[in-house]
């Protein structure tokens, strides 16, 4: 049984063993600072990030029965390793592969799972049989096909640690998030010290 700082939520324990999670994110557009509801509409996550690129970022869980509480810290760091926690605990064997498309984390189960990112920006959480547990859509903006909100989607093997799965997609986003600036930022001091010579 996961321990008490991941079975805090109501929602989660009394959710059936075989039932799927589906998170809806309010603002298709800024994911990593909106909030995230469920199927009955309800207001379950709220994910905040002053600034994309640097400093905390912030979830909240709100618990509609007591009260809501300050659920994850995310923080992306340069000459130290990154840090996030859900409830007072770290998240345990974090890392992100060189190009930031995968991060790797051990769940409070004492599984290993992988974050996999997508070039048209979906997501994919596996365990380390392979088998799907999570997965991001980031839906689209209706211009082409019908519009379709973002969302998380998680797999009954992973509701009971929905909170850690919250956690670590706002962290693999944003670290992808700010790998493409930085990449492009890079790309745009090459271009114009080009130009310059």
């Amino acid at each position: 049984m996961p321990p008490s700082h991941i079975r805090s939520s109501n929602y989660n324990s009394q959710l059936p063993k075989t039932l799927t999670m589906k998170l809806t994110f309010k603002d298709r557009k800024a994911p990593l600072d909106t909030k995230l509801y469920t199927d009955d509409g309800v207001a379950l996550y709220h994910i905040h990030t002053p600034f994309l690129f640097h400093g905390t970022s912030t979830i909240t869980k709100l618990d509609q029965r007591s009260h809501s509480y300050q659920m994850s810290n995310i923080e992306l760091h340069a000459l130290r390793s990154d840090s996030v926690t859900v409830g007072s605990q770290p998240v345990r064997g974090l890392s992100h592969s060189f190009t930031n498309r995968k991060v790797q984390f051990r769940g409070s189960d004492n599984y290993h799972y992988e974050w996999k990112n997508s070039s048209n920006g979906s997501m994919t959480l596996k365990s380390k049989w392979h088998s799907e547990v999570a997965s991001y859509n980031p839906g689209n903006s209706g211009i082409f096909l019908s519009k379709r909100p973002a969302t998380l989607r998680i797999q009954s093997q992973g509701v009971y640690i929905a909170d850690e799965i919250v956690a670590t997609f706002a962290y693999a986003l944003k670290r992808w998030e700010k790998s493409n600036h930085d990449h492009h930022h890079h790309r745009g001091n090459i271009d114009l010290s080009e130009n310059l010579n």
